[in-house]
């Protein structure tokens, strides 16, 4: 066991597997009071003080007590085993940077940027200047006469769209409506058995 005193680090519960934990008293003396509930296996707690077999901690990871005493070890059997105290880890060493030595110019690093700007002045420099391309007369016609047959084919476009626009129109015809029997000018007839004289009077004819 470790001495008594000072930081005593993290201890695992490692015995009482078979009887869901260890037996954690209230006091040092093993007729102290028992907790009602056992430290769980597998726990780990924090060492406060160590007397003899006795370790007075504070649970860190477990199920059971928060605090109390318990027996390193009973009948033989280890009860508590200390874990190893995790080793600092050393700082990584920094990189040294290279120091120029006194005296020497680094040579400048060439820019990226004057390359390409060189390779394409050379380039300009051994271009020929393009002419433009003068067209022949046939390709001129054929051109004059596509021209032409695309404009002769647009007015018969039109002249059938507004061929189809005239039939769609709504077309009226006038058509003159019969007079009813009353209104139809009367017949007299002079040489009738009915004429007479009052008679044409009154469809507006007069005698001379």
């Amino acid at each position: 066991p470790p001495p008594a005193g000072g930081a005593l680090g993290e201890w695992e519960v490692v015995g009482g597997q078979e009887k869901g934990g260890i037996v954690v008293r209230r006091g040092r003396d093993l007729s102290s009071p028992q907790e009602p509930a056992r430290l769980a296996f597998g726990a780990v707690v924090q060492g406060q003080e160590l007397i003899g077999d006795r370790l007075r901690f504070v649970a860190l990871r477990c199920e059971g007590p928060r605090s109390g005493w318990v027996s390193l070890s009973a009948g033989g059997k280890q009860l508590l085993r200390r874990l190893a105290a995790a080793a600092p880890q050393a700082p990584a060493p920094l990189e040294a940077s290279p120091t120029p030595l006194a005296g020497v110019v680094a040579p400048p690093s060439p820019s990226p940027s004057r390359a390409p700007a060189a390779g394409l002045a050379s380039r300009a420099e051994g271009a020929r200047p393009v002419e433009p391309a003068i067209p022949s007369i046939e390709d001129l016609l054929s051109e004059i006469d596509r021209d032409a047959q695309e404009d002769e084919e647009r007015e018969l476009a039109d002249a059938a769209r507004e061929d189809f626009f005239k039939l769609a129109a709504p077309s009226i015809v006038s058509v003159p409506a019969q007079k009813p029997w009353w209104q139809d000018e009367p017949e007299i007839r002079l040489d009738g058995p009915k004429f007479s004289f009052r008679a044409a009077e009154m469809a507006g004819f007069r005698a001379c």
